[in-house]
Protein backbone atom coordinates (compact mmCIF):
# COMPACT_ATOMS: atom_id res chain seq x y z
CA UNK A 1 0.00 0.00 0.00
CA UNK A 2 1.42 3.63 -0.92
CA UNK A 3 1.94 5.55 1.95
CA UNK A 4 -0.21 8.93 1.84
CA UNK A 5 2.20 10.79 4.43
CA UNK A 6 4.77 10.58 1.28
CA UNK A 7 7.91 13.14 1.27
CA UNK A 8 7.99 15.63 -1.55
CA UNK A 9 10.85 16.89 -2.75
CA UNK A 10 12.39 19.91 -5.13
CA UNK A 11 12.58 18.31 -8.64
CA UNK A 12 13.59 20.32 -11.83
CA UNK A 13 12.14 19.18 -15.14
CA UNK A 14 13.95 18.71 -18.15
CA UNK A 15 12.07 22.21 -19.09
CA UNK A 16 13.92 24.09 -16.14
CA UNK A 17 10.79 24.26 -14.34
CA UNK A 18 11.11 23.46 -10.98
CA UNK A 19 8.33 21.63 -9.03
CA UNK A 20 8.16 19.97 -5.83
CA UNK A 21 6.61 16.52 -7.15
CA UNK A 22 5.88 13.86 -4.61
CA UNK A 23 7.27 10.62 -5.79
CA UNK A 24 4.26 8.95 -7.38
CA UNK A 25 2.80 5.53 -6.35
CA UNK A 26 2.66 2.41 -9.34
CA UNK A 27 -1.32 3.70 -9.61
CA UNK A 28 -0.30 7.58 -10.40
CA UNK A 29 2.29 6.27 -12.79
CA UNK A 30 -0.02 3.60 -14.55
CA UNK A 31 -2.11 6.50 -14.53
CA UNK A 32 -0.28 9.33 -16.00
CA UNK A 33 -0.68 11.75 -13.15
CA UNK A 34 -2.42 14.68 -13.11
CA UNK A 35 -0.92 18.09 -12.64
CA UNK A 36 -2.47 21.18 -11.27
CA UNK A 37 -0.83 24.94 -11.50
CA UNK A 38 -1.69 26.31 -8.79
CA UNK A 39 -1.60 30.60 -8.35
CA UNK A 40 -1.44 32.22 -5.21
CA UNK A 41 0.48 35.73 -4.59
CA UNK A 42 -0.09 34.68 -0.57
CA UNK A 43 3.21 32.29 -0.29
CA UNK A 44 1.88 30.65 2.98
CA UNK A 45 -1.25 29.81 1.65
CA UNK A 46 -0.06 28.55 -1.57
CA UNK A 47 2.87 26.21 0.19
CA UNK A 48 -0.29 24.66 2.43
CA UNK A 49 -2.73 24.34 -0.33
CA UNK A 50 -0.11 22.58 -2.85
CA UNK A 51 0.92 19.99 0.37
CA UNK A 52 -2.73 19.64 0.72
CA UNK A 53 -3.03 18.75 -3.30
CA UNK A 54 0.43 16.73 -2.82
CA UNK A 55 -0.79 14.82 -0.15
CA UNK A 56 -4.25 13.98 -2.29
CA UNK A 57 -2.13 12.41 -4.97
CA UNK A 58 -1.33 15.54 -6.94
CA UNK A 59 1.41 16.85 -8.81
CA UNK A 60 0.93 20.71 -8.13
CA UNK A 61 3.90 23.32 -10.24
CA UNK A 62 3.20 26.61 -7.87
CA UNK A 63 3.27 30.46 -9.43
CA UNK A 64 3.55 33.25 -7.13
CA UNK A 65 1.37 35.63 -9.09
CA UNK A 66 -0.37 36.20 -12.16
CA UNK A 67 2.74 37.15 -14.07
CA UNK A 68 4.59 33.94 -12.96
CA UNK A 69 1.79 32.17 -13.88
CA UNK A 70 2.14 33.74 -17.33
CA UNK A 71 5.54 32.92 -17.46
CA UNK A 72 5.20 29.26 -16.15
CA UNK A 73 2.56 28.80 -19.28
CA UNK A 74 5.11 29.92 -21.22
CA UNK A 75 7.82 27.75 -20.59
CA UNK A 76 5.32 24.94 -20.70
CA UNK A 77 4.40 25.18 -24.03
CA UNK A 78 7.89 25.23 -25.14
CA UNK A 79 9.01 22.13 -23.39
CA UNK A 80 8.51 18.53 -23.95
CA UNK A 81 5.91 18.29 -20.97
CA UNK A 82 2.44 17.21 -20.48
CA UNK A 83 -0.08 20.41 -20.84
CA UNK A 84 -1.70 20.78 -16.47
CA UNK A 85 -5.05 18.85 -16.11
CA UNK A 86 -6.06 22.02 -14.18
CA UNK A 87 -5.51 25.80 -13.41
CA UNK A 88 -6.14 26.70 -9.93
CA UNK A 89 -6.19 30.81 -10.15
CA UNK A 90 -6.16 33.15 -7.01
CA UNK A 91 -8.48 36.02 -7.84
CA UNK A 92 -7.02 38.58 -6.21
CA UNK A 93 -3.15 39.62 -6.62
CA UNK A 94 -1.20 42.51 -7.08
CA UNK A 95 0.30 43.10 -10.65
CA UNK A 96 -1.48 40.88 -12.86
CA UNK A 97 -4.81 39.66 -11.05
CA UNK A 98 -6.72 36.02 -11.58
CA UNK A 99 -9.07 38.37 -14.14
CA UNK A 100 -6.58 39.55 -15.92
CA UNK A 101 -4.66 35.64 -16.47
CA UNK A 102 -8.09 34.09 -17.21
CA UNK A 103 -8.32 36.86 -19.90
CA UNK A 104 -4.90 36.32 -21.24
CA UNK A 105 -5.43 32.32 -21.58
CA UNK A 106 -9.39 32.71 -23.14
CA UNK A 107 -7.19 35.16 -25.69
CA UNK A 108 -4.47 32.40 -26.71
CA UNK A 109 -4.49 29.97 -28.81
CA UNK A 110 -2.69 27.55 -26.59
CA UNK A 111 -4.38 27.67 -23.40
CA UNK A 112 -7.99 28.77 -24.47
CA UNK A 113 -9.25 25.73 -23.15
CA UNK A 114 -7.28 25.34 -19.91
CA UNK A 115 -9.56 24.07 -17.69
CA UNK A 116 -9.32 27.22 -14.69
CA UNK A 117 -10.60 26.92 -11.36
CA UNK A 118 -10.81 30.18 -9.52
CA UNK A 119 -10.50 31.03 -5.82
CA UNK A 120 -10.80 33.55 -3.73
CA UNK A 121 -11.53 34.86 -0.14
CA UNK A 122 -14.22 37.43 -1.92
CA UNK A 123 -18.12 35.71 -1.30
CA UNK A 124 -19.49 36.60 -4.09
CA UNK A 125 -22.41 34.21 -5.43
CA UNK A 126 -22.69 35.77 -8.68
CA UNK A 127 -18.59 35.46 -9.31
CA UNK A 128 -19.18 32.19 -11.16
CA UNK A 129 -21.72 33.49 -13.59
CA UNK A 130 -19.82 36.90 -14.52
CA UNK A 131 -16.58 34.88 -15.18
CA UNK A 132 -17.99 31.93 -16.60
CA UNK A 133 -15.72 30.19 -14.44
CA UNK A 134 -15.96 27.44 -11.75
CA UNK A 135 -14.89 29.45 -8.16
CA UNK A 136 -14.90 28.37 -5.21
CA UNK A 137 -14.07 30.14 -1.85
CA UNK A 138 -11.15 30.15 1.02
CA UNK A 139 -10.22 29.81 3.30
CA UNK A 140 -11.57 25.72 3.65
CA UNK A 141 -8.80 23.52 3.15
CA UNK A 142 -11.29 20.37 2.67
CA UNK A 143 -13.34 22.57 0.28
CA UNK A 144 -10.58 23.37 -1.82
CA UNK A 145 -8.97 19.71 -2.17
CA UNK A 146 -12.80 18.50 -3.24
CA UNK A 147 -13.50 21.15 -5.61
CA UNK A 148 -9.78 20.75 -7.10
CA UNK A 149 -11.10 16.64 -7.22
CA UNK A 150 -14.38 17.35 -8.79
CA UNK A 151 -12.64 20.15 -11.32
CA UNK A 152 -9.87 17.51 -12.55
CA UNK A 153 -12.52 14.37 -12.92
CA UNK A 154 -15.02 16.72 -15.22
CA UNK A 155 -11.45 18.25 -17.24
CA UNK A 156 -10.76 14.36 -17.73
CA UNK A 157 -14.60 13.94 -18.82
CA UNK A 158 -14.12 16.75 -21.43
CA UNK A 159 -11.26 15.12 -22.55
CA UNK A 160 -12.23 11.76 -22.96
CA UNK A 161 -15.41 13.06 -25.08
CA UNK A 162 -13.18 14.87 -27.02
CA UNK A 163 -11.26 11.62 -27.70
Amino acid sequence: MWDRGKTCYPHIMSSGIVDTACPQSPDEVRGGGRTVVLVDDDDDFRVMFGEALRLDGTRVIEAAGGTGAIALLDRLARSREPDPTLLVLDLMMPVLSGIEVLQRLRRSHRWAQLPVLIMTGVNDPMLPVMLNTPVVFKPDMDVLVNAVRQNIIRSEMSSNRQA
